[in-house]
C-alpha cells in the first residue's frame, strides 16, 4: 500500500542471467543451486567489475550500489544470509547444497569482497540432504543480543521440516552440536515447497514460513485446511515453553485450526520479511502457472487467509469460477511474461537514500532481477 514499485522497476547491471522457465510451467527456487551461479555470473566485488546500479522508474541513483553487490562467498550456492543481533557487523550465510549443507559466519567488517574461512555448522551437516528445495533453510539468532541461542529450519534426509534450537559458542563462529534441541517437526508430502524461513518478528515471536507440501496445484488441499501446519505461517513462542508455547493471542488458540497458526492460504513463501519502521509483516508466495504475488499485513492482523489455493493472486485458481469472501488478495502481482519465482525482500528504511524510503525490494529467479 503506497510503497511497492511494479514488478520491473528495480534492475541491477551486472545481474546474473538465469534461464527463464517456459510460459506457464511452476517455477520455484532452482532444483540445482549451481544453476543460480554460472561460471562468471557472479557478482565479485574488487575484481575490476563495473559496480551495480539501482534504478527504480527509470531514475539511476549512484552510489546505491551496495545494494545489489554480492560479497564473494566461498560457496557455489549462497542461500540467504541474517544478521547476529549481538554483532551488527557479522551475518551469516547460509548455503543449501554442493555438496553438504552448512553454516558459514562471514565478518562483513573485513570489507567488501573479502570473507573469513568457512565454519561447518557441526549439528546439520550429518541430518540432511540437500537437493532440489531441501537442505539448510534458514536461521534466526534471537533477538535478544545477550541469548546465545540460534535456531534453524532444515530438511531431514526423509525430507520432512524439522526445526531446531542450538547454542553458540561464546567466542567462537561455530555452534554447540551437543546443544541440540528439537523444536518442530512438520512431515512434508512432496520434496518441494518446504517454505522454511525463519524470522522473529518485532513482538518477540519466532514466524515460521511453511510451503503447502508440495507437487503442483497443491492436491491435498492444505493451503485451505487449517487443520495442518502446511501451506502457513506459524507464530511460535519459543522463550514461553519447551519445546514452545503458543502465544495467548494467536487466532486459533481457543479452537478452529492448528494453534501455532498465525496465517494461512500460502503456496510457497520464499522470503518474507517486517518492515523495521511499522512492523508491517511482507510475504512473497511463489505462484503456480500464472501469478507471481506479494502479501502485506499489518503486524497484529491475524487470521489472514491469502487464498492458496482457492486462488493464485487475484485470479479463481484453475481458469474456474472460485469465492473470494474471508480472502486477502496481494497488493502486488505479476504474471509469468515477466518472471516466474519471486523472491522476497525488506522495504528500505535507511538514511543513504531518503528517496527509496518505504520501497519494498524484491526480485525474481528466474529473470534474475
Amino acid at each position: 500500500p503506497g510503497v511497492l514499485d511494479s514488478p520491473i522497476a528495480l534492475t541491477t547491471k551486472c545481474r546474473r542471467q538465469v534461464p527463464t522457465a517456459a510460459r506457464g510451467e511452476s517455477c520455484d527456487p532452482p532444483a540445482d543451486p549451481a544453476a543460480a551461479h554460472p561460471p562468471g555470473g557472479r557478482h565479485e566485488v574488487g575484481k575490476g567489475r563495473q559496480e551495480p546500479q539501482v534504478s527504480v522508474h527509470g531514475r539511476n541513483f549512484p552510489g546505491a550500489g551496495h545494494l545489489a553487490r554480492w560479497h564473494r562467498l566461498d560457496s557455489l550456492a549462497p542461500l540467504d544470509r541474517c544478521q547476529e543481533p549481538a554483532c551488527r557487523r557479522r551475518v551469516v550465510a547460509l548455503e543449501e547444497a554442493l555438496p553438504r549443507p552448512r553454516l558459514d559466519r562471514l565478518p562483513i567488517a573485513q570489507g567488501p569482497g573479502r570473507v573469513a574461512k568457512s565454519v561447518d555448522h557441526p549439528g546439520i551437516t550429518d541430518k540432511t540432504q540437500a537437493g532440489g528445495e531441501r537442505g539448510l533453510l534458514s536461521v534466526a539468532f534471537h533477538p535478544d543480543p545477550g541469548n546465545p541461542r540460534l535456531f534453524v529450519n532444515y530438511t531431514n534426509r526423509e525430507g520432512d521440516t524439522v526445526l531446531e534450537r542450538y547454542d553458540a559458542i561464546p567466542g567462537q563462529n561455530v555452534a554447540d552440536a551437543n546443544s541440540a534441541f528439537m523444536i518442530l517437526t512438520v512431515e512434508q508430502p512432496f520434496g518441494n515447497h518446504n517454505g522454511g524461513q525463519l524470522q522473529f518478528g518485532p513482538d518477540g515471536m519466532l514466524y515460521v514460513g511453511m510451503g503447502d507440501g508440495g507437487s503442483g496445484g497443491d492436491p491435498q488441499g492444505h493451503g485451505q485446511n487449517l487443520n495442518t501446519l502446511l501451506g502457513a505461517m506459524l507464530r511460535l513462542d519459543v522463550d514461553g515453553g519447551a519445546p514452545y508455547a503458543i502465544p495467548s493471542d494467536n487466532p486459533y488458540v481457543d479452537g478452529g485450526g492448528r494453534p501455532e497458526i498465525w496465517a494461512s492460504g500460502l503456496r510457497n513463501p520464499w522470503r518474507f520479511s517486517f518492515d523495521g519502521e511499522n512492523g508491517d509483516l511482507y510475504i512473497a508466495d511463489v505462484g503456480q502457472n500464472r501469478l507471481e504475488e506479494i502479501n502485506v499485513s499489518s503486524a497484529d492482523e491475524a487470521a489472514v487467509n491469502y487464498g492458496w489455493n482457492t486462488m493464485e493472486g487475484s485470479e479463481c485458481f484453475g481458469g474456474g469460477g472460485c469465492d473470494p469472501s474471508g480472502l486477502t488478495l496481494p497488493v502486488l502481482e505479476y504474471d509469468h511474461g515477466q518472471g516466474c519465482s519471486v523472491t522476497g525482500g525488506y522495504v528500505y528504511r535507511g538514511a543513504r537514500m531518503p528517496d527509496l524510503a518505504g520501497h519494498y525490494f524484491y526480485g525474481d529467479y528466474c529473470e534474475g532481477w
